[in-house]
């Protein structure tokens, strides 16, 4: 399992991108899911 910072600095590089991407996808996605605000992963990427 990999952890993740709560706030998560991203600086816009390539590498901070992709960190970026997969953070939305694993962390905050779900999270907004499971507190009830739908989101649209598709518009994200």
């Amino acid at each position: 399992m990999k952890s993740y910072r709560i706030s998560n600095y991203f600086s816009g590089s390539k590498a901070s991108n992709r960190r970026e991407d997969e953070y939305i996808e694993k962390i905050l996605c779900p999270v907004l899911i499971a507190v009830g605000i739908p989101m649209n992963q598709q518009a994200e990427q």
